[in-house]
Parts: C-alpha cells; sequence; structure tokens
C-alpha cells in the first residue's frame, strides 16, 4: 500500500501535477526525503536524514535498513557506521552495537565521538568498568562529552558523592550546560536533596 502511494507521489511529481514541496506540506518532511530519494538513488544526505528521523521517532529496523542501503554503497561512510550503531544500541541490539564501534575503532582509533558513543553502549550494556576507564581516558584530553559520561556513569554505580563532584567539575567550564545541570539534579535527587535538585533543575530549564 505505501509503495503504491509513493508511486502515486512520483507519477503526479513527474507529470508536473503537484511538487515535491507540496507533498511535504501535506505530509512531513519524511515524505519530501523519501520521494527526493526515489527520485534520485544516489542521495545519500536524503537517506541518511530519513534514517536519523525513522530511528528517533523508534522505527529501529526501517533505520537500520536504510543505513545498510548507504554502507552497501559506500561501506566505510562514518555517519552511515556511527548512525547505524546507535541506532544498533537504541534498540537494544548491544552486542551488535559494541561490535561496530570495536571495528571503527579499530581502523579509526582517534575518532573521540565514535569513542564516546563505544563508552556509552558499554555502560549500556552493563560493562561499567569498561566504560568508566574509556571514559576517564577521554575526559584527560578535555573532551566535555566524555566528562558528562563518566559523571552519569559513576552515578549509575550508585557512587552519588563522586558523581556530584564530576558534574560540578563540568559546570566549572561551562557552568549554563543544560545537560549537565540536569545530571547534577538527578544525583542530588537520588541523595534526597531535593531543593537543591530543584534548583539545579531550574537553572537548566532557563
Amino acid at each position: 500500500e505505501n509503495a503504491n502511494v509513493l508511486q502515486n507521489m512520483l507519477v503526479s511529481i513527474f507529470t508536473g501535477k503537484k511538487t515535491v514541496k507540496k507533498f511535504a506540506k501535506e505530509f512531513g518532511v519524511e515524505t519530501e526525503i523519501t520521494i527526493k530519494i526515489a527520485v534520485e538513488p544516489d542521495y545519500t544526505e536524503g537517506r541518511m536524514a530519513l534514517a536519523r528521523t525513522i530511528a528517533w521517532s523508534g522505527r529501529y529496523s526501517s533505520a537500520i535498513a536504510i543505513y545498510d542501503s548507504v554502507l552497501a554503497r559506500q561501506p566505510t561512510y562514518r555517519d552511515a557506521v556511527l548512525g547505524r550503531a546507535q541506532t544498533l544500541a537504541w534498540a537494544g541490539s548491544l552486542g551488535e552495537a559494541l561490535s561496530a564501534y570495536k571495528q571503527w575503532l579499530a581502523a579509526h582509533p582517534t575518532d573521540r565521538v565514535a569513542s564516546v558513543e563505544f563508552a556509552r553502549a558499554l555502560a549500556w550494556n552493563g560493562q561499567m568498568d569498561e566504560s568508566e576507564a574509556m571514559y576517564v581516558q577521554l575526559a584527560k584530553t578535555g573532551n566535555a562529552n566524555a566528562k558528562k559520561g563518566l559523571a552519569r556513569v559513576i552515578g549509575w554505580r550508585g557512587e552519588l558523592e563522586r558523581s556530584e563532584r564530576t558534574w560540578r567539575e563540568v559546570l566549572v567550564t561551562d557552568p549554563a550546560d543544560p545537560e549537565a545541570l540536569t545530571g547534577l539534579a538527578q544525583v542530588l535527587s537520588w541523595q534526597g536533596r531535593q531543593s537543591d535538585a530543584e534548583t539545579a533543575l531550574q537553572a537548566a530549564l532557563r
């Protein structure tokens, strides 16, 4: 049924009855990207945007299929490799996600973004020691996302005071960081310090 709808849309576009923009206005940006991909099979940026949009909506299998279609043409396309790995992690396929990250990092050991994502997937997989060790090394390079990941993992381990200190270290560099303020609020709440947690959360929402 969806294939017939798309076919009818393409006929309307090719015959000049409607434009891609008109369909986008009616059905949303996802439809616009889908049409563009059908018209231009090599539209890699469109495939990537569609995969991200679909993944964010929770349709992980469909998103992974789109990433696979990109990688079939360009096996080392970084955004597709990492997007696919991240989507696998969101879908709970953590073994596959970790394997994908390991393979990428073996060939690209200095990719800090991939390393941070790998450390996060390790934590989601319950490998807290490995995750913390990676975050510690990455944080030494001044990577703010690694420092925040470290604070989060320490909190998940139940070391609330150490997690609080780590969040506050992040805030020394960027006092208005909403992610750090929210993380701090969560840890303060876990400590039973609801008033302090509310203050931090209000600061995050400013």
